[in-house]
């Protein structure tokens, strides 16, 4: 029975808790900690699809703001494994040289469901990296209260 039973494969390394967020000298921006809004943005739902290139990563972010409300679904197309970090940016009022993220989930997978509260005003994604010699299609479905 394979229920259960964890599988390693030896080109997909290991991801450390180091690699979670950003680095120990990026500040926490004082913004995080901005009161909600009284009213979120409109809820909707979107499919879309976005091309990782071979050999390459890329990031598709949303517009969320504090405490909103979101489902999402993504799936590659003929099931290739990503390398993804789901991860929210700080919406701040002047720009800095390093922007601040925390990261929510940093996986390899070829789908992902799930459920997002945003902890604060910002951008909220994924980075994708293709470590394979082919483009990969990802197709994302959300549904919630974000802007594209």
């Amino acid at each position: 029975n394979s229920l259960g039973v964890m599988a390693t494969n030896s080109t997909t390394p290991l991801i450390k808790l180091e690699k979670a967020g950003s680095g120990p000298n990026v500040e926490r921006p004082a913004e995080a900690d901005n009161p909600p809004p009284t009213t979120q943005l409109k809820s909707r739902e979107d499919e879309t699809k976005v091309v990782v290139p071979a050999g390459k990563g890329i990031e598709f972010k949303i517009d969320m703001l504090k405490y909103g409300k979101m489902k999402y679904e993504w799936t590659t197309a003929n099931g290739e494994v990503l390398y993804f970090d789901f991860h929210g940016e700080v919406k701040q009022e002047k720009k800095v040289k390093e922007v601040y993220f925390e990261s929510y989930t940093i996986s390899s997978s070829n789908n992902m469901v799930g459920t997002l509260l945003a902890p604060y005003d910002g951008k909220h994604g994924w980075f994708f990296r293709n470590t394979g010699n082919e483009d990969v299609t990802v197709t994302l479905r959300l549904k919630g209260q974000y802007s594209l």
